[in-house]
C-alpha cells in the first residue's frame, strides 16, 4: 500500500506465492472510495491498465465486468499496490459458487459470481472449494480457493 509509485505502474512481477507455488502479480493503482480487502476481484479503471478498482456500482470501471486481477492486500483508495493475476487466490464469493465452477465478476462489489450464459469472456478462473466463510483465514467472508486464468 504505497501512496507514491515504488516500482512502474503496470509492471510484472513472478514468483512463488506463500505456498510454494508460482504465481504473477501486476503493479497498480487502485481507484474510488469502495474500501479494498484481500481477495476482492478488481476490474480496469483505465485504458493503459495501470489503474484497477473494485467499485462496480458508481466506479470508474470502464471493462464493465472485464477482470483485471485479485487484490492481495488491504489498499487505499489511489494509493498504489499488487494484484495477483496468475496462479492460486482466495477470492470473496457470493456464497453459492460451487467447486468446479467457473467464475467471473459479480454485481456486488469486488465478489465473484458463477459463470451465466453468455459470459464466457469473462472468466478469470475455476473455483477448487466452494466459497464458504470456512476458507477465509480471517473469517468474515466466504471465499474459495481459485485457479486464476486469463488474466495476463
Amino acid at each position: 500500500n504505497h501512496a507514491t509509485t515504488h516500482y512502474t505502474v503496470g509492471q510484472v512481477f513472478e514468483g512463488t506465492d506463500s505456498s510454494g507455488r508460482w504465481a504473477a502479480w501486476k503493479y497498480v493503482q487502485f481507484l474510488d472510495a469502495v474500501v479494498y480487502i484481500r481477495g476482492q476481484i478488481m476490474t480496469w479503471a483505465n485504458a493503459a491498465g495501470t489503474a484497477v478498482t473494485n467499485d462496480r456500482v458508481g466506479g470508474t470501471d470502464i471493462g464493465s465486468t472485464q477482470p483485471a486481477g485479485i487484490g492481495s492486500a488491504i489498499y487505499t483508495q489511489n494509493y498504489y499496490g499488487f494484484m495477483k493475476v496468475s496462479g492460486y487466490a482466495l477470492v470473496i464469493g457470493d456464497g453459492a459458487v460451487a467447486a468446479g465452477e467457473s467464475v467471473v465478476p459479480h454485481t456486488v462489489d469486488g465478489q465473484m459470481d458463477t459463470m451465466g450464459a453468455g459470459e464466457e469472456n469473462l472468466v478469470f478462473g475455476v473455483a477448487l472449494q466452494a466459497d464458504d466463510i470456512a476458507n477465509d483465514p480471517l473469517a468474515t467472508s466466504a471465499m474459495s480457493l481459485v485457479q486464476l486464468k486469463g488474466l495476463l
